[in-house]
């Protein structure tokens, strides 16, 4: 009986020092690669070199390094071994798929490489279209401008202006692309400043036309007077 107890006692001594080895107290510093450690657990390595790496044996992987230039970075790779996530502490980062910032990105059904569920503050913003035609052609000799009766027409059989997506499109879309919007918002500028040249010329031609009839009703009230 002696026995059976002697050796429970050391099983359960064994299984708690085992329990205790990787408990250190509260107050303390643990270092790999140094000795006096200024944080609970610090790990110092040359530069270059992956200080922690969590990863399995497909090719996924969490590490950190220390640059050259003594930048921090932290790199989590797929399990093909391709960088998907990368930040780096002198401002170059990236993220190979979707950011969702206010959201999970998996709600990100339309597929966004960034979706912003919220206000965007910006100083400024530059969209990039190469593949979009400037509407300048509109000043071009050739250009067919739908008349101002034309337009009017339209507007009261579709309620919107043409070449301009309607309510209903913009609402099946999910919203509108702010480049293409304002490619045709200047379409729409542009075509508008015509044809106020348009009446402009039309108005000095008529006040051409005014002072002409001013001029001549002028000579005839005194032709009458004498």
């Amino acid at each position: 009986m002696k026995k059976v107890f002697s050796l429970a006692l050391f099983c359960c001594l064994t299984v708690w020092s085992i329990a205790q080895t990787n408990i250190f107290p509260a107050s303390g510093n643990v270092g790999i690669g140094t000795t006096s450690p200024d944080f609970p657990l610090e790990v110092e390595v040359p530069n270059n070199t992956n200080g922690i790496i969590l990863g399995n044996d497909t090719g996924a992987k969490f590490f950190m390094k220390v640059n050259a230039s003594g930048g921090g970075q932290l790199f989590v790779r797929n399990n093909g071994g391709a960088d998907k996530i990368f930040l780096n502490g002198n401002g170059q980062s990236f993220f190979m798929n979707t950011v969702g910032i206010g959201l999970n990105p998996t709600n990100n059904v339309n597929g966004y490489k960034l979706a912003v569920n919220g206000l965007i503050g910006s100083k400024e913003v530059q969209i990039e279209n190469t593949s979009a035609i400037w509407p300048d052609y509109v000043f071009d000799k050739d250009y067919e401008l739908m008349s101002l009766e034309e337009t009017k027409l339209f507007i009261t059989l579709n309620k919107h202006l043409p070449d301009v997506p309607s309510a209903k499109e913009i609402q099946e879309q999910g919203g509108s692309k702010v480049g293409e919007t304002d490619i045709i918002l200047l379409q729409k500028i542009e075509e508008i400043t015509l044809h106020l040249i348009e009446q402009n010329e039309k108005i000095k031609e008529l006040q051409e036309q005014v002072k002409l009839l001013k001029k001549e009703n002028t000579s005839l009230q005194l032709d009458k007077r004498r």
